[in-house]
């Protein structure tokens, strides 16, 4: 008797591990599937759709940079073409730079989000700790550059944009010839 009892618990263990098992890759091979999803609905600019989209991947991996940074993409875009949305965009990168400080456009997206609602003081220091990574990007200096005039900081603007310009953006000569004079 104690035999089988010993026997059922061992089989509904082994049973119970394989069952959780197969659910586990169900959810990984739903969650990648979600986020491709939401990042072809996002180039498209089909934002609604990528919103709901990377909601739904969230609610599988809360703490997943990927889908976290993916909603905030969509956020930013409603951003940029609607001025809407910039606060929570900036609250999903802040999320990200907690789980993955690295992750690809990061810093620069988060700064493009506070341009649009004019915390460039903060937009800047995104672009400091961007350029202190990659200091060969003359996009990042532009972006930073902009940033600076808008905060009315000429000079450095100026030093920026003279820097964008010797790495080999075309259009730093133009914006030193308005501005730097």
């Amino acid at each position: 008797m104690i035999k089988n009892i010993i026997f059922s618990c061992i089989c509904f263990i082994l049973f119970s591990s394989c069952h959780f098992e197969q659910e586990s890759k169900k959810e990984t091979v739903n969650y990648d599937t979600l986020v491709n999803q939401g990042q072809i609905y996002t180039a498209n600019n089909d934002i609604d759709s990528a919103i709901v989209i990377y909601k739904k991947a969230i609610k599988i991996k809360k703490k997943s940079g990927e889908a976290l940074y993916g909603l905030g993409v969509a956020y930013m875009q409603n951003c940029v073409n609607q001025r809407v949305d910039c606060e929570e965009a900036i609250k999903l990168f802040n999320k990200v730079v907690k789980i993955e400080p690295n992750y690809k456009k990061l810093y620069y997206n988060r700064a493009v989000c506070k341009e649009m609602i004019f915390e460039y003081e903060s937009a800047i220091a995104d672009m400091d700790t961007l350029i202190s990574r990659n200091d060969t990007n003359p996009d990042f200096f532009k972006k930073r550059a902009q940033l600076k005039i808008f905060n009315k900081d000429t000079i450095g603007a100026c030093e920026d944009y003279t820097r964008s310009r010797e790495l080999g953006n075309s259009q730093g000569q133009q914006s030193i010839d308005i501005i730097c004079q």
